[in-house]
């Protein structure tokens, strides 16, 4: 990232992609907001004249051609099926446990501390 971002210029995004300037454009020109047409005028001058520090343009491409491999992966409903779920049965890796545990241990190098989950009060009333 910080190599491309000394280069990265996404006003020359906007001006080379017909479709992110139409969608831009359509963003300034309160196509999505008639009741407050300049609503979305500062999220399209940050990104094309504030310098877009997130390079939200810059990965506009590779979404695209993500989006239309989706797009294409919808018409058929067997495969749909089959990848979701796929996807839904690999997703216990990505538990917010497990990365809270790995980030407290790889990052803070941290030890876990033991407790005791036992959670009834034996001094309340019955």
């Amino acid at each position: 990232v910080a190599y491309y971002r000394s280069t990265y210029q996404p006003w020359q995004v906007y001006l080379n992609h017909p479709g992110v300037r139409k969608a831009l454009d359509a963003l300034r020109d309160g196509e999505f907001n008639r009741s407050e047409p300049d609503l979305f005028k500062p999220v399209v001058d940050w990104l094309t004249q504030e310098g877009d520090s997130y390079m939200v343009l810059a990965d506009i491409e590779t979404y695209l051609e993500a989006q239309n491999r989706v797009d294409q992966l919808w018409q058929k409903p067997s495969e749909w099926t089959r990848r979701c779920i796929l996807n839904v049965a690999r997703i216990g890796y990505f538990s917010s446990d497990r990365a809270i545990r790995e980030y407290a241990q790889r990052i803070w190098n941290l030890k876990s501390v033991p407790i005791d989950l036992d959670l009834s009060d034996q001094n309340s009333p019955t």
